[in-house]
């Protein structure tokens, strides 16, 4: 444990001015970022059940699907 980042946290926690408090955990997370820098990694899943007769859809990055490029082809029920 880091000494000042312990006493910004421990300041917060004992704060009852909100204002205060936020500005101790501003301090803490930017004493954070400079001893200890990471690299968050992180992405994104989808899953999406599209029935065959249903063309237009198609996977993207946004999980966007415009309804322009949507059609259901006709089909029979069972």
């Amino acid at each position: 444990s880091y000494a000042p980042f312990q006493k910004l946290l421990q300041a917060a926690q004992s704060s009852n001015d909100n204002a205060q408090r936020y500005r101790y955990f501003e301090q803490a997370e930017r004493v954070l970022g400079t001893q200890m820098p990471f690299i968050p990694l992180y992405f994104y899943t989808a899953d999406n059940l599209v029935k065959p007769y249903v063309t237009g859809w198609h996977s993207n990055l946004l999980d966007v699907h415009p309804a322009q490029y949507i059609a259901i082809l006709q089909h029979t029920v069972h």
